[in-house]
């Protein structure tokens, strides 16, 4: 059960973009997502896949990422990236896409 209460986030980094074919679609979904987040008065940044990544998250100091990758780019590659690069002391959690949505009332 969640708790009335909304976790408050620092930084959330927008993963969007990457090589894949659906690179476009990716683009568009990442943009519509930051501005959601920003008009809500959430601290995020947008990062680019199609280039190197995981320093940008580090350099940053983001404290969620909200994963908008399509096609083969998608959750499991970006989620196989963070495992690689990331020690799990460094992750405060994971959740995937199939995880119970969050929303303020």
């Amino acid at each position: 059960m969640m708790s009335d209460k909304i976790k408050p986030f620092s930084k959330v980094a927008v993963l969007y973009g990457g090589s894949s074919s659906e690179r476009e679609i990716s683009l568009i979904t990442g943009k519509a997502v930051f501005e959601s987040l920003q008009s809500k008065g959430v601290k995020a940044i947008l990062i680019d896949t199609i280039e190197p990544f995981v320093e940008a998250l580090k350099t940053e100091k983001v404290s969620h990422a909200w994963i908008a990758l399509h096609g083969s780019d998608g959750e499991d590659t970006a989620k196989f990236e963070i495992d690689l690069w990331f020690n799990e002391e460094e992750l405060c959690e994971w959740e995937t896409s199939d995880s119970k949505w969050r929303s303020e009332n």
